[in-house]
C-alpha cells in the first residue's frame, strides 16, 4: 500500500458537466462516466498521475473548497496521528461504497479540510 500518497481529487461543481468539460478542454484531461454514479463525472488528469471526480454534493466555498484525499492504511490509527499533530476530525471513518472503501475529513493546523481514504482489504 502507499500510505500519505495523494489519490484522489474531490473538485466541488454546481454543474459537474460543466465542470468536466472545462478542465478537459482547458487541461486535457480525461474525462469518463461510471454507471454507478452516473452523476458524478470523474477524470484523471493529463499525464494520467492524479485522478478525481466533480461533485455536486460538495458546494464551493472557503471552507472546504478543493478536497484532496490521502491513501492510507488504517483511517483510524492515521486520525490519531492527526490529531497528536494538532488536528482536528471533522469527520469521522464512513463507508464511500464497498468496492471502494472509507473516508474521512479532517481540518489541519492552517484550517485546510483534507480527507483520507481506505481501500478496502484484498
Amino acid at each position: 500500500m502507499a500510505h500519505g500518497v495523494i489519490r484522489w481529487i474531490d473538485i466541488p461543481a454546481t454543474d459537474v458537466d460543466a465542470s468536466a468539460k472545462f478542465y478537459e478542454q482547458a487541461f486535457g484531461w480525461k474525462i469518463t462516466r461510471s454507471e454507478t454514479w452516473p452523476s458524478y463525472p470523474m477524470f484523471m488528469d493529463s499525464e494520467d498521475r492524479v485522478g478525481g471526480g466533480f461533485d455536486a454534493k460538495l458546494k464551493p466555498s472557503e471552507e472546504t473548497g478543493i478536497l484532496v484525499f490521502i491513501l492510507v492504511d488504517s483511517i483510524e490509527d492515521t486520525l490519531k496521528d492527526v490529531e497528536a499533530a494538532g488536528g482536528t476530525i471533522v469527520r469521522k471513518k464512513t463507508l464511500i461504497h464497498e468496492q471502494v472503501g472509507w473516508r474521512a475529513t479532517f481540518r489541519d493546523v492552517g484550517g485546510n479540510v483534507v480527507a483520507l481514504w481506505e481501500r478496502p482489504k484484498q
